[in-house]
């Protein structure tokens, strides 16, 4: 309701297209307040949990695996690099399920 009463406060009294243009960035603006996305938090890999680095090493023998962030979700997302130095990075549930490989 508050949305409404300053958007017809901002826009009284302007003209043709200013008002559109001016109502268009005040709910651009307004919907600026929606929900925040928490990003993954960087975890030290000897701090992942051991299903986790398992799988991980099953899907990929031969990388080694040097970045890992928990993601809001509670699962894993592990990077690291092969020895011919191709990237690879998975997302693992916390008890050892593959969610997503690349």
């Amino acid at each position: 309701m508050m949305e409404t009463f300053t958007l017809a406060v901002l826009v009284r009294g302007i003209n043709g297209a200013t008002r559109a243009a001016t109502a268009a960035i005040v709910l651009l603006v307004a919907g600026c307040g929606g929900p925040k996305v928490v990003p993954n938090a960087p975890v030290a890999t000897a701090d992942v949990p051991p299903a986790v680095l398992d799988a991980a090493k099953r899907q990929f023998p031969d990388v080694t695996f040097g970045a890992a962030w928990k993601t809001p979700s509670g699962d894993y997302e592990l990077s690291g690099k092969n020895k011919r130095g191709k990237l690879h990075e998975l997302v693992v549930s916390s008890d050892g399920r593959i969610l997503e490989a690349e």
